[in-house]
């Protein structure tokens, strides 16, 4: 035995190796098969939370600022335009009103974004809209107003109320 270097394993001891190592290899797959199906809930439950937050963005809506809105005369419309986003919701009232002895037709109006839009668009974006187009009498408006209020009843309010309601928009436009 001094000679030799190689050990001569026995059937029995080679049997104990072979199934130490079929156990080895056993416990290693399903370790592995643990780690993957781990690794494919970790990206499903992620995928899941990314579309539930975009989800939750689109549905957002918010009321824009005024001061991101401009109104000017385009080929005879009355256009809006908003800077930065784009309209989701659009809400118009043409209301008549006396002012002094003459009646002027004034515009109100708010415009609603969603979230997701503020974020994805640049400042650099810029979305239009028609406030009231020729055809439907552009030239008689006298004023349009930014307006973030109640919108039931605006024609039928008493004339101080309208006013009321004027003194606590903001004037975008004026003929």
């Amino acid at each position: 035995m001094r000679d030799s270097d190689e050990i001569e394993l026995t059937p029995s001891l080679a049997n104990r190796e072979r199934q130490k190592a079929e156990s080895y290899q056993s416990v290693k797959k399903k370790l592995f098969r643990k780690q993957l199906l781990a690794a494919v809930g970790a990206v499903f439950a992620l995928a899941i939370l990314v579309f539930a937050a975009i989800g939750i963005l689109k549905n957002t809506q918010q009321v824009v600022e005024y001061n991101k809105i401009s109104v000017s005369i385009a080929g005879g419309d009355l256009i809006g335009r908003l800077r930065g986003s784009e309209v989701s919701y659009l809400k118009i009232k043409r209301v008549s009103t006396t002012v002094g002895s003459e009646e002027k037709d004034v515009l109100l109006f708010y415009v609603s974004d969603t979230k997701w839009d503020e974020l994805i668009n640049s400042e650099k974006v810029f979305s239009e809209f028609t406030l009231c187009a020729a055809d439907k009498g552009s030239d008689d408006i006298s004023a349009v107003y930014y307006f973030t209020g109640d919108y039931t009843n605006l024609e039928n309010m008493s004339e101080t109320e309208f006013q009321n309601t004027i003194l606590s928009s903001q004037l975008l436009w004026e003929k």
